[in-house]
């Protein structure tokens, strides 16, 4: 899976009223100030567990007044509960939020993150396209691979192969340069056969199943895979799974070349 390299804004929330020293008007104002800054230190110290409560309590007590941005408060516990692996009540903030405002900062993403999280890959797709046309260029190629993974694991595997093309002519990472030469792989195997050890290439040679043209075709699937895993080759972190997708794509290519030659053989030779 390629990471979210975008950054998630930190919200350190503060309350105005106790900043100044001055004292809330009232006892649930002091309550909800002490909540909304407690649930706030806690989340910005990574413990989102602890946070959840606290600001959940904020929201509940001061939420509704001008004292607090609700929209932060709630985009926050969101946050708190995704990154504590409870994605159905993030999803429940972070609609709430695309509701008031469907251009918040970073909410397609976060609901593409929940829904993905709940199981729920459509809606995970839908919150990513959204997402994507207001992102930042630099956080476009992530955005767009995690569009293609989408797309790969519903069988849409032309639909991935564009996801992949745009993010590389964005980004020439080279981890997006091996998914796609193993989605062009993927896209070879139902025409050349060549990873079914109980496919009968004679036979389907002669019946004229398996053709040149197929073949030649899932040849050039195989050669764009090749070329894309010599590029993450260059990676040191990806240099050895590379190497041999090369290795394994090389002798795929051979074979391919081998029953191009038999089918010439066998054209000649009637």
């Amino acid at each position: 899976m390629v990471r979210m390299l975008y950054q998630i804004p930190v919200l350190i929330l503060t309350f105005s009223l106790l900043a100044a020293g001055q004292p809330p008007k009232a006892e649930t104002e002091r309550r909800g100030a002490i909540a909304y800054n407690q649930g706030s230190e806690a989340f910005s110290a990574g413990d989102y567990t602890r946070s959840i409560p606290l600001l959940l309590a904020a929201d509940s007590l001061i939420g509704e007044s001008e004292q607090v941005d609700r929209l932060k408060l709630r985009f926050t516990i969101g946050l708190a509960y995704l990154k504590s692996s409870q994605p159905s009540r993030a999803l429940e903030f972070f609609e709430w939020v695309a509701g008031q405002d469907s251009s918040y900062p970073y909410i397609h993403l976060q609901l593409a993150a929940g829904a993905r999280q709940a199981g729920q890959p459509a809606k995970a797709l839908e919150h990513y396209r959204a997402g994507l046309a207001g992102a930042p260029e630099a956080q476009k190629p992530v955005i767009l691979a995690h569009i293609a993974d989408l797309l790969e694991k519903r069988r849409d595997l032309q639909g991935a192969l564009k996801a992949y093309d745009q993010a590389i002519l964005l980004n020439q990472a080279a981890e997006y340069h091996f998914r796609r030469g193993l989605l062009y792989n993927r896209l070879a195997d139902p025409l050349d056969h060549a990873e079914d050890e109980t496919y009968d290439f004679e036979e389907a040679v002669t019946s004229g199943l398996l053709t040149e043209e197929i073949l030649l075709k899932a040849t050039g699937l195989r050669e764009k895979a090749l070329a894309d895993f010599r590029r993450a080759a260059e990676d040191g972190k990806l240099a050895e799974r590379a190497a041999r997708m090369v290795e394994r794509t090389e002798i795929l290519i051979r074979n391919n070349q081998t029953v191009i030659s038999e089918i010439h053989y066998l054209r000649e030779n009637k």
